[in-house]
């Protein structure tokens, strides 16, 4: 796994928010740890009543992406972030190393796997449009995310957006942080899903030239 250190983090976020995450941190907030490969996934209790989910994506030199539920938007990775990387940093054997999803469902037999969708359905019922999709035999194809958005969302393709924002300073030279939105997280934002949801993305990007980002 790479090499990660207080300072990389620190040079990822505010000072605001680092210090916060260094709070959730101490406090405990952040449970359910899992490691996929280099991605580090748990859970972070905040002022929701419902804890958020965050992700990190680890590369060579650090952090390269990172995907929190919250709504912050105001510059680096929000402090539920910080405090799963400071978790990492201090306490790598509380990720529960675990394979990838694909490896995972390939163990199980038909009833199995009709039990677990069954039980998905319950839970996120708008996802029973997605049964209606054709399969994609080949998994060397791209696949377009819009069928499933529009699936999903029963809104033209098309509408995502994409912003990128400039992190200066001591978060070192060239790096961006590029938000993604779709409509439906959109929608969402603004109560009319009805379940009020939101979801954020972040990427982070080095200069042109560097490497391709992980989305």
């Amino acid at each position: 796994m790479p090499f990660l250190t207080e300072d990389k983090i620190r040079a990822l976020a505010s000072p605001q928010s680092f210090e916060r995450g260094v709070d959730y941190y101490r406090g405990g907030a952040v449970f359910d740890t899992r490691r996929v490969g280099d991605e580090l996934r748990g859970q972070c209790r905040g002022s929701s009543y419902t804890p958020y989910r965050v992700s990190a994506q680890l590369g060579p030199d650090g952090v390269i992406a990172v995907h929190c539920t919250c709504p912050y938007d105001w510059g680096g990775i929000c402090k539920h972030i910080v405090a799963l990387l400071l978790t990492w940093v201090h306490d790598p054997d509380a990720f529960q190393p675990i394979a990838p999803v694909d490896e995972r469902l390939a163990g199980k037999s038909k009833e199995e796997l009709i039990a677990l969708i069954q039980e998905i359905l319950n839970r996120e019922p708008d996802l029973e449009r997605l049964l209606d999709l054709p399969l994609h035999p080949d998994p060397t194809s791209p696949v377009d995310q819009n069928v499933f958005r529009r699936r999903i969302v029963g809104e033209p393709a098309g509408r995502a957006v994409e912003e990128n924002r400039t992190l200066g300073g001591d978060r070192g030279p060239g790096f961006r942080v590029g938000l993604h939105r779709t409509a439906y997280f959109r929608a969402a934002q603004a109560g009319a899903n009805r379940g009020g949801r939101y979801q954020r993305q972040a990427v982070i990007r080095r200069p042109p030239g560097s490497g391709t980002p992980v989305r």
